[in-house]
């Protein structure tokens, strides 16, 4: 399986009001012929964690 397509919002760069944002990601799950129906997460398959760096001053 891969993921494509990620996206984020706010997408580039936001502002941060009153000490805290909120950051959504997503992307598109490609998954193999044949797979098998369920909830998918790196957890659960053994893979690597996503890992989020956000920079501030």
């Amino acid at each position: 399986m891969t993921v494509t397509a990620f996206t984020s919002d706010p997408s580039g760069t936001g502002t941060l009001t009153g000490g805290t944002q909120t950051l959504t990601v997503g992307g598109t799950l490609n998954v193999n012929a044949g797979q098998a129906a369920g909830t998918y997460s790196t957890a659960s398959s053994g893979g690597t964690p996503l890992t989020i760096t956000v920079n501030y001053n």
